[in-house]
């Protein structure tokens, strides 16, 4: 018989001290199990030792958390005195044993798909709420840019977990209830919730506003997602100079969400960088400056393949 099948027969059947003694090619290693009742739940604590029937006399013994019972159902906390951690590999557990990490992700995992969607859809957006509008139009951008017709495919962003390892132990002992545990946080976030649904809100109603993107963003953004390129080189023309520099395809996007600039530390090499500023007679050092933008982009090429060209 196995440890855990030996084990969960002891628990279940006595709520007293135990021992299991199990042999091997060095001799045999001897485990001391201690029980005890924490509310409505009985906790299991244990100790071993090799060849030596009565270790567990020492007065100086630490015992390690093992298990939590409750209503004839053991959860395993300790899976490694138990003889069930195996790398990628996964234990077969015996009637009404169950893993303690796998009740706390069932907890987590039931608050952030069912629990908080039902909290979240049901807030409702105050006036009062402060949007940054500019924040907005940026995000808003970028999701366009992505190829995107929403912020999120659900309308409902994604969770925290919620509950750590003593919550579950607080709730098997009956000190803490699932239901209205949740309840009360997630009323603690409650604000926090209101202001993330009005920006998303928000967010969602720019990019219903196309001409928040110009053709030529949108014809760039177009361009950089048809392809799987860590770099592309893109050729600038302004005051009718042109030069071309390898850069990063999201550098691109970031830089034209939010209508910034380029300087010569957005480039693949900050020597090419400043040489490509040079040629194009820009000097980020001055104070009445010319900045290079996107929109001083003329071609942006992929191995030879030519992803966007600015129309005249």
């Amino acid at each position: 018989m196995k440890l855990i099948e030996k084990f969960r027969t002891e628990v279940l059947n006595s709520q007293d001290s135990f021992v299991i003694t199990e042999s091997g090619e060095s001799g045999y290693k001897t485990r001391y199990f201690v029980q005890g009742n924490v509310g409505e739940a009985r906790y299991v604590y244990g100790c071993y030792g090799y060849n030596s029937a009565n270790f567990y006399s020492d007065i100086n013994r630490k015992l390690d958390f093992i298990a939590i019972v409750r209503d004839n159902k053991i959860y395993i906390y300790n899976e490694f005195f138990l003889n069930l951690w195996q790398h990628n590999n996964k234990i077969q557990l015996p009637g009404n044993v169950y893993m303690f990490t796998d009740i706390l992700k069932s907890a987590n995992n039931y608050v952030r798909n069912v629990v908080f969607p039902k909290f979240y859809s049901g807030l409702e957006i105050s006036d009062d709420v402060k949007i940054n509008l500019n924040y907005c139009i940026v995000s808003a951008r970028r999701i366009i840019f992505s190829g995107a017709d929403s912020i999120e495919s659900t309308g409902v962003p994604e969770y925290h977990d919620i509950f750590n390892e003593q919550d579950i132990a607080s709730m098997l002992c009956g000190f803490m209830e699932f239901g209205k545990e949740s309840g009360k946080r997630l009323l603690e976030e409650k604000k926090q919730w209101i202001n993330k649904k009005a920006i998303d809100t928000k967010i969602q109603e720019l990019i219903g506003k196309l001409k928040i993107v110009l053709p030529w963003e949108k014809a760039i953004a177009d361009g950089l997602r048809g392809i799987n390129a860590k770099t592309v080189l893109a050729e600038f023309e302004t005051c009718g100079k042109k030069s071309a520099a390898k850069i990063y395809p999201d550098t691109i996007i970031n830089k034209m969400a939010g209508n910034g600039y380029f300087d010569y530390y957005n480039f693949l090499t900050d020597k090419k960088g400043r040489e490509l500023l040079e040629e194009l007679g820009i000097d980020t050092r001055l104070r009445d400056k010319k900045h290079l933008t996107c929109k001083d982009i003329s071609k942006i090429m992929y191995r030879g393949k030519v992803l966007y060209v600015r129309e005249n």
